[in-house]
């Protein structure tokens, strides 16, 4: 989504129907959830990466991206 799409949609829904369209994207776009960590799939100028929310870490795989967030402290933060 662009900038000007993103900016299109917080106007047309308004700032809790965005937060709230927004939230279920990421939902249902969360392919897994490792050590507390949600895994996504993003589009990036890399191409298609995994993310590992809540780091600055993406990488080119679910497996990948899994062990990484196996490896980081439990992510206890609030959703």
């Amino acid at each position: 989504m662009t900038k000007q799409q993103r900016r299109a949609a917080a106007e047309a829904l308004g700032p809790d129907g965005y937060n709230k369209a927004m939230a279920d994207h990421f939902a249902a776009s969360t392919v897994a959830t490792v050590n507390g960590y949600s895994l996504r799939w993003v589009s990036s100028s890399f191409g298609r990466l995994c993310q590992v929310v809540d780091t600055v870490m993406a990488f080119q795989t679910v497996v990948q991206a899994a062990k990484y967030a196996e490896s980081l402290p439990a992510n206890t933060a609030k959703k």
